[in-house]
């Protein structure tokens, strides 16, 4: 899944064209995408400005490898200036999800809970879709996932510090345990979320690592 950000092109301090910028796959690299760029020769030194709600954030300076009339792309951009647009935009998948956060235990039907006391029906699978119960869900696509890290994009509101559980359907994983770091607002309806695994089943940890080999 590759990841767009709003984004403006420049040359020698000019604004050339409005667009979308995402992470090329040469290293050091960006690929800048508009409804209409000039043609430049390669080697020309452009400028790529990152925005967020239209106010302009990380200028990266790059090497046109790539020109036509919708896509360009700048190489050779300082690394560590990179970095932080890799940090936040970097992927590696893409499942669509639900986080949540799940309802207190106390705010269980008191039949269910005492149920749950006599019989400890909760082991079973069909007594356990029929406990599920939400205080907060959202609808999540994650485009990124590793051992340490789970990153998704939503258009819900969540808060820094908001700690979550998130079941994957593809492959079938239950009960990722998250908390959400980072919140990244591109200044339109969706967010990205940097999300911290705090635990996992070890089907999680070998998906994971299926992912970055």
């Amino acid at each position: 899944m590759t990841i767009r950000f709003p984004a403006l092109l420049e040359d020698d301090g000019q604004i050339i064209a409005y667009g979308f910028a995402e992470i090329a796959p040469e290293q050091g690299s960006l690929n800048f995408i508009s409804g209409f760029i000039p043609l430049y020769p390669i080697g020309t030194r452009l400028a790529l400005v990152q925005l967020c709600d239209d106010i302009p954030q990380e200028k990266l300076i790059g090497e046109v490898y790539l020109s036509s009339r919708n896509l360009l792309r700048l190489v050779s951009i300082d690394e560590e200036k990179l970095s932080g647009i890799l940090e936040v935009f970097e992927s590696n998948t893409s499942i669509k999800a639900m986080p949540y956060i799940p309802a207190p235990e106390g705010s269980l039907p008191k039949l269910i809970r005492s149920k749950l006391t006599r019989y400890k029906l909760f082991r079973t699978k069909l007594f356990r879709r029929k406990l599920v119960k939400f205080q907060y869900r959202v609808e999540a696509n994650i485009y990124y996932v590793s051992e340490t890290r789970i990153k998704f994009l939503s258009i819900d509101n969540l808060q820094q510090g908001a700690h979550m559980i998130i079941d994957l359907t593809t492959p079938h994983i239950e009960g990722i345990n998250i908390e959400v770091s980072e919140v990244h607002d591109f200044g339109n309806i969706m967010k990205a979320y940097l999300c911290d695994v705090v635990s996992a089943p070890a089907q999680y940890y070998d998906f994971a690592l299926s992912l970055t080999e």
